[in-house]
């Protein structure tokens, strides 16, 4: 009777995964997950996350380690090119803010706020972009989400 009653509990505490699956799951779980972040987000070369975000009438980039904590801009500026229905290709240009943390560029854009950007990021006076990225405004992937 006893080892009928251990046998019970034991079925009824089994859930049908191997101890291999669990553990597996729980790795994937432990993993940021980068679409949190606000705006369009990019995986940088280095592994590390920049999110540019339409603030108001400005785009603001943001850069994020591979944990998704906030870290100073590793680069000096952008260019950026906008253009989309009904508008002229703008080009702008976004420096880090005081603190560092961000770029920013002066003049805003003007509504209608769905455009196509292209963005060149920089380092120093180079005159060749470090890396380049282009995204679409709003984000269709989040709002599919």
């Amino acid at each position: 009777m006893f080892l009928f009653v251990v046998a019970l509990a034991l079925i009824s505490s089994w859930d049908g995964r191997s101890a291999f699956a669990a553990e597996e799951e729980a790795a994937v779980s432990t993993e940021p997950d980068p679409s949190t972040l606000p705006g369009v987000v990019f995986t940088r070369p280095d592994g590390s996350y920049m999110a540019v975000e339409l603030v108001g009438p400005k785009l603001v980039f943001r850069f994020y380690d591979y944990d998704l904590n906030p870290i100073a801009a590793d680069v000096d500026r952008a260019t950026i090119r906008v253009f989309g229905p009904g508008r002229d290709i703008k080009r702008y240009l976004a420096i880090q803010t005081d603190d560092g943390m961000e770029l920013r560029h002066g003049p805003t854009i003007h509504p209608p706020f769905v455009f196509q950007a292209y963005f060149n990021l920089y380092r120093g006076e180079d005159k060749e972009a470090v890396e380049n990225y282009t995204a679409s405004f709003p984000d269709r992937e989040k709002e599919a989400e």
